[in-house]
């Protein structure tokens, strides 16, 4: 299994080194103060909310603003079918997930979506702080965890879904994010800024959005 860079990711084409969220919300502003404060720690964070309000965007901010930043930022949608525990952190060909992402930030989406034979692996590894490459040696781990979760993870331990141990070294510090119907007032700004970057990107001039079309994009539910 191969984990994506920031260089493959298919976003905004400004957010590999982006260090803040675009608004002028009260929202914005004091995620962006956390964001400031977070890149100084090298506690894990679990991102709570919704899809789509930008948890792999203050994922890259943080990273963007720490010490690793001059190491590529590392994402991985633990959503998906794996069917060896093997395959996510020590693959046969290569050194796996845990070894591509050593001295950076690892960016674990949908962290609920492990299995509990996942989470035994994992545990065992950051207990032990090492990672097993392919031919036998052991590596030192350094990683930032940043993971995400649309279900709450107290809830899944609770109903045995989701290990204690796990929880605690990976879920350090909690964030949780707003849907955009909740600070609405960012649309104007962020609609500028969208054009903007995707008028750099296919060198035009610049993009604006008629006031009743933005109008309309702010009245959506």
């Amino acid at each position: 299994i191969k984990a994506s860079t920031s260089t493959h990711d298919k976003e905004s084409p400004n957010s590999k080194g982006r260090t803040q969220l675009i608004g002028s919300s009260d929202y914005i502003h004091n995620l962006n103060s956390k964001i400031q404060k977070l890149s100084r720690s090298q506690s894990s964070i679990v991102i709570y909310g919704p899809q789509g309000t930008s948890k792999k965007t203050i994922a890259k901010c943080i990273h963007n603003l720490s010490h690793r930043k001059s190491s590529d930022f590392v994402s991985f949608d633990c959503i998906e079918d794996h069917q060896e525990v093997c395959e996510l952190f020590a693959g046969v060909e290569d050194n796996g997930l845990l070894a591509n992402a050593n001295g950076s930030t690892l960016f674990l989406e949908n962290i609920d979506s492990l299995t509990v034979s996942i989470q035994n692996k994992l545990i065992h590894i950051l207990e032990s702080k090492k990672i097993s490459l392919h031919d036998g040696s052991k590596m030192d781990l350094d990683i930032r965890f940043i993971c995400t979760s649309n279900s709450s993870l107290e809830e899944k331990i609770t109903m045995g879904e989701f290990k204690q141990a796990l929880y605690d070294r990976l879920c350090v510090i909690p964030l949780t994010t707003l849907t955009l119907h909740e600070h609405k007032e960012d649309i104007p700004g962020l609609t500028k800024n969208i054009l903007t970057e995707y008028s750099e990107m296919w060198e035009v001039l610049p993009c604006k959005i008629d006031s009743d079309a933005l109008h309309s994009l702010c009245m959506y539910s």
